[in-house]
């Protein structure tokens, strides 16, 4: 297991990284921000992009 490392500490976006090997081999990244409103925000971006792209497959 890797230690916990923070990026972008004191910035927006700040967040926290932490690898955890599972029992099958896989290796799942847990990235918990300090700041839910970064990812909400994003989440927002990026279902307005799919809908613009989705609108225009029609």
């Amino acid at each position: 297991m890797a230690e916990p490392h923070i990026h972008f500490k004191g910035r927006p976006g700040e967040q926290a990284t932490m690898f955890l090997p599972g029992s099958c081999g896989n290796t799942p990244e847990f990235k918990p921000f300090a700041d839910r409103a970064v990812v909400r925000d994003a989440a927002r971006r990026e279902r307005r992009r799919w809908k613009r792209m989705t609108c225009r497959s029609w």
